[in-house]
């Protein structure tokens, strides 16, 4: 992880984190001198055994004052951890929400081709998976690093104040621990990275799963998609499974090293007692400071497992933070700006930059304000890919496209994108009530701009009639409803702000001609200054279109209106026949 990302967000709450520091040090200083209690109060007692005349009152009164001191300190010390805790883990939580608010901000920007590199479920277990591991360099392992490092400067200053020859070799064992702990983490960085990459491509299998849960079950795929689930499921488990084998070394070698340690305090400490040089109180609170140094020794190497798996957490959450975002800014004031609709492209090509497909050839038309347009072609014509150059989801593109006469570059994207409302083929509602998701794209609706947008839909009677009308949940993606509902709310969300341009791309299939016809003609009355798009592979004569232009193989093959074209009997008549011979109704 770059160090210079690590104090950025540790400099966002660096006084939370002092302050945490603070309470950790005053918290192990408590702990640790209980030890030190202990001492005085053994040589106390035994210095008091040994006198020519003990007195039995001394002993009661130095046991009091013990227990007082060592409760007192004991509660002292509990209520640091405590204020440790709500510092320090408080500030990673508040780190957490940013990290989250940053990454989901920063893929709302990214461009349409960036969520053809990764799988939604990897967008998914990166927001969670990975941000919940970043999260844990902040808390836990911050404030178990600087206890470990708390603990081990205290107990080791009160050991040598004891007997810095027992203290060499009460710590002897170390130096083996510290190159098993550097060789542990050097694999768990590995072992860890591949499981997060497992991590990713399980949710991912999973999420598709349930989105194309009508598809498995229509082909009966089940059996299937369980076998390719299992396989990804399997191969998560094998790789947890060299984690746990991994981290089942670690305790067993922890606890031989620190047993070791043990022993020769206790072997070299009973010779340094029966040769006078330390009382029998100071060699029992160096044992119990060589148990205190137990924990934080055994936890360095889960801390630095917390810093290994956030470290490769903090990679794939780079991964997609660094990841270019639309770029396109404004160049002109569009603060009052309202679009008129017209529409030029110039010579305009386009060719995909993952495939190599040129989508587009040399493409030129001009839209006029309030005009009609019908847009036919065969499918992979380059249909969808027009309108997608339009709304600026692809920018990479050669020739020029203008707006009311100004180069579509010169916009900002959310500018363009108020200005048009766009409907596109692949109709997504969201898991939301009906009303929510028809007044969805407006800061505030009223329930009678709602219906009103949902009538020219031509979907209102039939929202009417569920069991909760417009407060009917749809479930996720629309799923309780059909294909011809869940197009004409989305129609009726495009349609709820009045627009200069509106833009069908082929979101019409499901519906019946006569509906379309409707739907069309209601937008007429709406609002007849607005320019109309309808992208479709069918023809409609009857809707009275200014123009309609044909694409073929990414080119313009034809421009007219629909009797020039017929008369003209090419690639419009051939489609039209072909679709009367079909029994598709014109």
């Amino acid at each position: 992880m770059p160090y210079k990302k690590l104090f950025y967000f540790l400099n966002l709450h660096k006084w939370t984190f002092i302050t945490g520091t603070v309470f950790v040090i005053l918290a192990n200083f408590a702990s640790s001198y209980t030890n030190k209690l202990v001492e005085k109060f053994i040589n106390a007692v035994v210095k008091m055994i040994q006198a020519p005349n003990p007195g039995t009152v001394n002993i009661h009164q130095e046991v009091f004052i013990f227990l007082g001191s060592y409760i007192g300190l004991t509660l002292l010390s509990a209520l640091f951890t405590f204020l440790m805790r709500q510092t320090i883990i408080v500030a990673s939580r508040k780190i957490e929400q940013k990290l989250k608010d940053d990454l989901y901000a920063h893929i709302q920007r990214l461009t349409i081709t960036h969520f053809k590199k990764f799988p939604i479920g990897d967008y998914m277990s990166r927001m969670a998976e990975d941000v919940g591991k970043i999260r844990e360099i902040f808390g836990p392992a911050v404030m178990y690093l600087v206890n470990m490092v708390t603990t081990l400067s205290v107990s080791i200053f009160f050991m040598l104040e004891i007997s810095p020859e027992l203290t060499f070799y009460a710590i002897l064992p170390l130096p083996f621990l510290s190159f098993f702990i550097y060789f542990f983490n050097i694999y768990s960085l590995q072992f860890n990275k591949k499981l997060q990459e497992e991590m990713s491509a399980m949710t991912s299998v999973a999420q598709e799963s349930y989105n194309g849960i009508r598809i498995i079950k229509s082909f009966t795929l089940e059996n299937k998609v369980f076998q390719t689930f299992s396989l990804i499921s399997d191969s998560f488990k094998i790789q947890s499974l060299k984690i746990v084998k991994l981290d089942s070394f670690f305790m067993p070698i922890v606890s031989l090293l620190m047993g070791a340690s043990i022993l020769l305090s206790i072997y070299k400490g009973g010779m340094l007692v029966i040769d006078d040089k330390i009382q029998i109180g100071g060699l029992t609170s160096f044992i119990m400071f060589v148990n205190r140094l137990l924990w934080p020794v055994m936890s360095i190497g889960w801390v630095a497992s917390l810093f290994q798996k956030g470290k490769s957490a903090f990679i794939r959450y780079e991964e997609i933070m660094g990841l270019p975002i639309e770029t396109a800014q404004k160049k002109i004031e569009t603060a009052n700006v309202k679009l008129t609709g017209d529409i030029q492209f110039q010579n305009v090509s386009y060719t995909y930059e993952d495939t190599g497909i040129q989508a587009l050839h040399n493409i030129s038309f001009h839209i006029k304000p309030g005009e009609r347009w019908l847009i036919i072609g065969k499918t992979g014509s380059g249909k969808s890919t027009l309108a997608e150059l339009l709304i600026r989801f692809y920018q990479n593109y050669q020739g020029s496209i203008l707006l009311d006469g100004r180069p579509l570059e010169s916009y900002g994207n959310s500018f363009i994108r108020e200005q048009i409302s766009y409907i596109p083929q692949d109709v997504f509602l969201f898991s939301d009530t009906v009303k929510n998701n028809i007044g969805f794209n407006t800061a505030a609706t009223s329930d009678e701009e709602i219906i009103n947008s949902a009538k020219d839909a031509q979907i209102h009677k039939e929202i009417i009639q569920f069991k909760e009308s417009y407060q009917t949940m749809v479930g996720e993606r629309g799923i309780t409803l059909s294909g011809g509902q869940k197009q004409r709310i989305s129609i009726a969300r495009a349609m709820i702000k009045p627009s200069p341009i509106y833009l069908f791309d082929d979101c019409l299939s499901a519906l019946d001609v006569k509906t379309e016809k409707q739907l069309i003609e209601a937008m007429n009355q709406r609002d007849s200054k607005s320019t109309i798009i309808l992208i479709t592979h069918r023809i409609f004569n009857q809707l009275n279109f200014h123009k309609v232009l044909v694409l073929h193989d990414g080119k313009v093959a034809e421009i007219g209106s629909h009797e020039d074209l017929m008369n003209r009997k090419g690639y419009y008549y051939d489609i039209y026949k072909k679709q009367e011979m079909k029994g598709v109704e014109l």
